[in-house]
Parts: C-alpha cells; sequence; structure tokens
C-alpha cells in the first residue's frame, strides 16, 4: 500500500534532489518522497530532476554523457553534491521511509536489472514504488522485481499546446460568427475562445485519462491537471490507486482530496494533513 503524502524532490524546491532537501522532508514528518533517478554513461544511477544539469548545477551537459566520477565533481545551489542511488536508499532505509523512484531513463539497455539490484541491495525492495512515464519499461521493471509495486506517472504537457491553438482557433470562429449573425465581434469571439478551448481541453483530457487506465501499472501518479471524479472511480474499479504529483496550493489540494485520491505528491508537505 503507498503512503498517503509524499515530500515531491525532497520539500525543498530550491536545492531539489539533495539530501538536504530530503533531510528537511524527513524533519517535517512525511513517511516518503519523491525522487528522479538518471544514470550516467558508467551505469551509475544518480538523483536529479532533469536529465541535464545546467539549470540546477555549476556543469554544463546531459547526466547520460558524463560519468559518476565528473557528476560527483558537480556542485548544487548551496554547495550540495548531487545525490547517488545509494546516498538516498541509504537514508530512506535509515529514516523507515518510503521512496517513489521516478526512472528518468527508462530506455536504457538492461536499466531494470541495475534498478532491482540497487534497491535489493538496500533492503528497500517493500518500501518503494517504480514510476516511469512508459508503460513497457513498468512491464519490464515489474518481471525483474515482483515485490515493487509500479506507477504509470501520467503528464499533462499535451494539455497544453493542442488547447491553446484549438482556443485560438474557436476565437477566430467565433468572431466569424458572431460577425454574420450581428453579434459583437469581441463577445463571440470570447464565447468561441471558451466554447472550443473548453471542449478541446475536455476531449485530450479524457484521451490521456484512458490512454493511461488502459496500461497495465499498480498504481496511477498524474499531473493534478488530469484528475477528475472519472479518473478516480475508474482507477478505483480497477483496484488502482491514484497519487496525483505537483499538488501545492492547499485549496487544490482539498479538492483532490474531496474526489477520493489515495495520496498527494508536494513540494509542501507541512501544507497538508492525513487522516
Amino acid at each position: 500500500m503507498l503512503p498517503k503524502l509524499f515530500g515531491h524532490r525532497g520539500a525543498r524546491p530550491e536545492v531539489e534532489n539533495t539530501m538536504a532537501a530530503f533531510r528537511e522532508a524527513r524533519r517535517q514528518g512525511v513517511s516518503a518522497i519523491e525522487t528522479d533517478f538518471h544514470e550516467t554513461s558508467d551505469q551509475t544511477l544518480v538523483v536529479m530532476h532533469d536529465g541535464k544539469v545546467d539549470r540546477m548545477t555549476d556543469g554544463k551537459g546531459e547526466i547520460s554523457h558524463m560519468t559518476a566520477a565528473d557528476v560527483a565533481r558537480l556542485k548544487i545551489k548551496g554547495d550540495h553534491a548531487v545525490p547517488t542511488a545509494d546516498d538516498v536508499l541509504s537514508f530512506a532505509h535509515d529514516n523507515n521511509l518510503f521512496v517513489d523512484c521516478e526512472i528518468k531513463c527508462p530506455d536504457n539497455p538492461g536499466v531494470e536489472k541495475r534498478i532491482a539490484a540497487k534497491i535489493r541491495q538496500h533492503e528497500m525492495g517493500e518500501h518503494v514504488v517504480i514510476t516511469a512515464d512508459e508503460p513497457g519499461f513498468l512491464q519490464r521493471m515489474k518481471t525483474e522485481m515482483p515485490e515493487a509495486p509500479t506507477g504509470l506517472v501520467m503528464r499533462a504537457k499535451p494539455l497544453y499546446k493542442p488547447t491553446a491553438m484549438l482556443a485560438a482557433g474557436g476565437a477566430v470562429l467565433g468572431g466569424v460568427a458572431a460577425a454574420l449573425t450581428g453579434v459583437p465581434l469581441v463577445a463571440g469571439a470570447v464565447v468561441g475562445l471558451v466554447t472550443v478551448g473548453g471542449a478541446a481541453f475536455h476531449f485530450i483530457k479524457r484521451h490521456l485519462q484512458n490512454k493511461g487506465l488502459n496500461q497495465g501499472s499498480d498504481h496511477l501518479m498524474p499531473h493534478w491537471l488530469l484528475v477528475d471524479k472519472h479518473l478516480v472511480q475508474k482507477a478505483a474499479a480497477q483496484g488502482r490507486e491514484v497519487v496525483p504529483y505537483g499538488v501545492n496550493g492547499e485549496a487544490r489540494g482539498e479538492r483532490l482530496q474531496r474526489l477520493g485520491v489515495y495520496g498527494l505528491i508536494t513540494d509542501y508537505p507541512e501544507r497538508f494533513t492525513t487522516q
């Protein structure tokens, strides 16, 4: 069973994915942390949100093109080192923390074997959920490590640009229709924008929801924007827990809890209580 509350990136976005962040999450009382695994060119698992080190460190380049020694020389804001999977799993084991291991390198040949070996080395097989946005990888992971539950990360990014483009098209059509019918042009454009944009948003969201529901992971980890009663009820009927990520606003978290989500993944666990 998954925990109710995950400290996302260790509850310290400004120093995300550092041991200082994870220690702060533990201090705040969370029972679980969420973090991201990448693999170096010499097959060492390291912890960072981005595939590139440019945004978070004093270096530049792709983690996949660096050796473990290259990554070890980098510094994150505040002179923090980039943690390895060993650092995080050892800390979690010693502090009785559950870990959401989001795998950002699912296409690396044989990576599921290395992940399973690392988790078992730290005796964390029953204290992790392995997540990714690649269903094929999750299936391989489940075969390699059946004792660990899997979670499908459901991205909301496909909602943004298509919806905006369709909404713009709706505004144009609405404006044309308004001109032909005598309705004020601006009012017609607004109506077209709202109607077409809203319909496009709903259509794309439902498509992404159903795509996730049709995959074989144990649980669903959607962006909060994808969560509604439809998703929660369908997942429950399949015996799957829904744990949305990116939930930082208190009102948003309360709304999601009312919808019946199992838990939340947040940068600010102190804002939420679990029952």
